[in-house]
């Protein structure tokens, strides 16, 4: 017999979604990392060799063009033939050298804690330069090669009074003004405490020893080409806006805490043709002048209000 019913289907298979994989974020980014890091290095490397490339051309051209400048006009050529030592007998600390009457005179200090008197040969001491074929040295002059430079018996009694009435002195500088040798000695705690021996060079190269009073022929030439001109009370205008007047055409105004340049007379505003700010507000200008000068003369003093507003 055939059953009336067909037998059921077997149910179809079914299958669960399968979720892909997320990307790892920090795998990404440490290779974007990675690729910006190698475009850096690449653009840094790229600079660095057009750089390198510029350098090696100027410096070819720069060398190309000192040959034929050589070639033109010549050159002395500069190097070192030697090194040597100067000794002397104690221990010291160098302070200058100079050329004098064909010698080389060497000035330094020393430390005699158990000698009575320093002598001139502990300050000063004469070489002669000697070269044989490449080799150069200093060889020990005898003073007596220049009688009128260490062996002067005025020089010797101004040396010796030097030493025994200023505890301090100590060689700072040998120099050449005009024709005149100068020893500078500091006497004491400060760089104006000076005392200058200086001789006279002849046109022969001789030396003489002159005097102990080369004080006014220690001086510098002026560091400008032009003359200060100092502000005096005189220039001072008082005001809401005091200022200082220079030559009448420029004023200049410090306080309020700005420094301001004006071209106007006017003290009742403190506006200008430039400003900036000052790093001490309250001591510039009117304000520090009036405060050092009150202070010199033993007066207590305070700052206007108009200079703290």
């Amino acid at each position: 017999m055939v059953p009336d019913t067909a037998p059921a289907a077997a149910p179809a298979p079914t299958t669960a979604p399968v979720a892909a994989p997320a990307p790892v974020a920090g795998a990404d980014t440490a290779a974007a990392d990675a690729a910006v890091a190698r475009l850096d290095a690449s653009t840094y490397e790229l600079l660095r060799a057009r750089l390198a490339g510029h350098a090696a051309e100027l410096s070819r051209r720069a060398g190309a063009l000192n040959t034929r400048r050589q070639e033109v006009f010549g050159a002395t050529q500069l190097r070192l033939v030697g090194t040597e030592r100067i000794r002397t007998e104690h221990n010291c600390v160098p302070r200058d050298i100079i050329g004098v009457g064909g010698r080389m005179l060497f000035g330094y200090n020393v430390f005699l804690g158990l000698k009575p008197q320093t002598a001139v040969d502990d300050v000063f001491t004469l070489h002669r330069f000697v070269r044989a074929d490449d080799a150069v040295r200093f060889e020990s002059s005898a003073p007596e090669d220049l009688p009128g430079l260490l062996r002067d018996p005025r020089f010797a009694k101004d040396f010796a009074e030097l030493y025994r009435y200023y505890r301090q002195t100590r060689l700072l500088q040998l120099r050449v003004v005009d024709g005149h040798l100068l020893a500078v000695f500091q006497t004491g705690d400060r760089t104006e405490d000076v005392k200058v021996l200086r001789w006279e060079i002849g046109v022969d190269g001789s030396v003489s020893y002159l005097d102990n009073r080369g004080e006014r022929d220690h001086v510098f030439p002026p560091p400008h080409d032009f003359e200060w001109v100092e502000a005096t009370r005189d220039d001072h205008i008082m005001g809401r806006h005091p200022h200082i007047s220079i030559g009448g055409a420029v004023f200049v105004e410090t306080v309020g805490g700005d420094l301001t340049v004006k071209v106007e007379n006017n003290t009742e505003t403190g506006e200008g043709i430039y400003s900036e700010p000052v790093t001490e507000p309250l001591l510039t200008g009117i304000t520090a002048i009036d405060a050092i000068s009150s202070a010199l003369a033993g007066k207590p003093w305070l700052p206007p209000l108009s200079a703290l507003a």
